[in-house]
């Protein structure tokens, strides 16, 4: 259920994928029972993004 959620995130064009190697500091600032949610600095927007 969760993944039909996300695949139409990824449609929709709510959720966008970023490779890793676009990312720079990143940062855990949360985890819990469903995985962890970090920071990172997005250097291609120079913008601080939220990272699943």
């Amino acid at each position: 259920m969760a993944e039909l959620h996300l695949e139409g995130a990824f449609r929709q064009k709510l959720i966008k994928f970023i490779p890793y190697t676009e990312l720079e500091n990143l940062t855990r600032i949360e985890g819990g029972y469903s995985g962890s949610i970090h920071t990172a600095y997005w250097q291609k927007l120079r913008k601080t993004v939220a990272v699943k």
